[in-house]
């Protein structure tokens, strides 16, 4: 019950679908973090077996055994920080936790979060190099552009004289090609492109230049 009180004071009046799956997912890790710890304790409601620092620990070594990522893992210790802080603010009636058991909890996620900040910060970096890795050169950019602005032209010849599937695939491939070289969108956004979205586009532009996303 509190956690549908907390899920819906998180959402709010109107929540977007978006804004429903992210709370749904701090709701998750939050029931993760209690059945840890909850586990063969009793009187729940006193929210007294939260008050366990060793198992608080436990908890993040279970995340990690459970393979999940260290920005996930930052996740999940930054809702149950939120959980705990609406739990100080908005205390349920049977909760049994003094102020300075809060506190005391509070300091205990807040020391384990700074090494998975570091792993995270570090995580990025080698995210990041990796994608600078994958990068194609502007050169590279530039080429494929003038060439596919030099064939697309003699592929349309082709297209009035007889529309094979093989020659509208190489307009496809072309066109896509041309457009993901100016504006870096893979080639399935232009592919899932409707015909209807192709005229409100024609529809609604200005001066000749429309955005694609």
């Amino acid at each position: 019950q509190l956690l549908e009180e907390i899920q819906g004071h998180w959402e709010g009046v109107d929540p977007t679908p978006k804004l429903r799956n992210n709370v749904s997912s701090k709701v998750f890790r939050i029931k993760n973090f209690l059945a840890h710890m909850s586990a063969g304790q009793t009187n729940l409601a006193s929210f007294v077996f939260l008050d366990n620092r060793a198992k608080i620990r436990s908890w993040l070594s279970f995340l990690r055994q459970c393979q999940i990522s260290e920005p996930t893992i930052h996740h999940y210790l930054k809702n149950v920080l939120q959980f705990l802080q609406y739990i100080k603010e908005t205390p349920p009636p049977t909760c049994r936790l003094s102020r300075v058991a809060l506190i005391g909890i509070r300091r205990e996620l807040q020391n384990l979060m700074r090494p998975v900040r570091r792993s995270v910060a570090v995580h990025e970096v080698a995210v990041k190099q990796a994608k600078e890795g994958r990068l194609i050169p502007k050169a590279t950019l530039r080429a494929c552009r003038e060439a596919a602005k030099k064939k697309i032209p003699e592929i349309l010849d082709l297209l009035e004289s007889g529309a094979e599937r093989k020659t509208q695939w190489s307009f496809y491939g072309h066109l896509t090609a041309y457009w993901a070289s100016i504006y870096g969108h893979r080639c399935g956004v232009f592919q899932n492109l409707t015909i209807q979205e192709v005229e409100d586009a024609h529809k609604t532009g200005s001066e000749g230049h429309f955005v694609i996303n």
